[in-house]
């Protein structure tokens, strides 16, 4: 699943970053890399964009952005 169904509060494993380029590496750049544990802090009215920690930063991304990051829940409320 990507970050798009999460609510606000639950935690995910970042799994892969999809696709590749320069979108990619700034993804990269900014701490969203396979492994880490991110937290979803919110979400616009509208779904996005959508406010992520990934670590002690806090970062905001769009829906194109958003739909590349692959992320495995670890709360299972977050999947229904």
């Amino acid at each position: 699943m990507t970050l798009n169904p999460m609510k606000p509060g639950f935690s995910a494993t970042i799994l892969a970053i999809r696709g590749n380029g320069q979108l990619r590496q700034r993804l990269f750049d900014m701490g969203v890399v396979p492994r880490r544990q991110v937290l979803f802090e919110r979400a616009a009215p509208l779904g996005f964009p959508v406010w992520i920690k990934p670590g002690d930063s806090q970062i905001c991304l769009g829906k194109l952005e958003a739909d590349l990051v692959e992320v495995s829940s670890n709360n299972a409320v977050a999947e229904e």
